[in-house]
């Protein structure tokens, strides 16, 4: 459990894989986190309702039980408060993941996320990404 990144560890504790006690008397002597507070309020532009608004756009077609109000707290709790866009987008991706055992919905969902966050690095023409690749940048 001590090797693990603390963002998965987290994910993991939230999804009830790790029992959160077991966490805290493993964690004692190593650099493992443990995780937030469930009344950690979020910075502004990462509120609960943004995230689950992200999450719903990437929803369509999927089982009802893929819940993106339920996604979007568990990202919440996982974030830190000076993570960047880019962390945020990767947690979302990886909280969608996590739940892939729930339902196979979850694994769609988390493959949506991961590609918008794709697209959104890339340059919009194929032409501009090929160089960009062939440059290394």
């Amino acid at each position: 459990v001590g090797g693990l990144p603390t963002r998965l560890m987290t994910a993991l504790v939230l999804a009830n894989f790790i029992v959160p006690a077991t966490l805290s008397a493993h964690a004692r002597g190593s650099s493992v986190a443990t995780p937030p507070p469930h009344n950690t309020v979020v910075a502004a532009p990462r509120t609960v309702d943004q995230i689950a608004a992200r999450f719903r756009e990437q929803c369509f077609g999927l089982d009802t039980s893929v819940d993106p109000d339920v996604l979007a707290k568990l990202v919440c709790d996982g974030l830190c408060n000076d993570a960047t866009e880019e962390q945020v987008a990767e947690l979302m991706a990886e909280t969608a993941a996590y739940q892939a055992s729930m339902h196979p919905d979850f694994g769609r969902l988390a493959a949506r996320v991961a590609v918008a966050r794709l697209h959104s690095r890339t340059q919009p023409g194929v032409l501009a990404t090929l160089r960009a690749l062939c440059e290394h940048r």
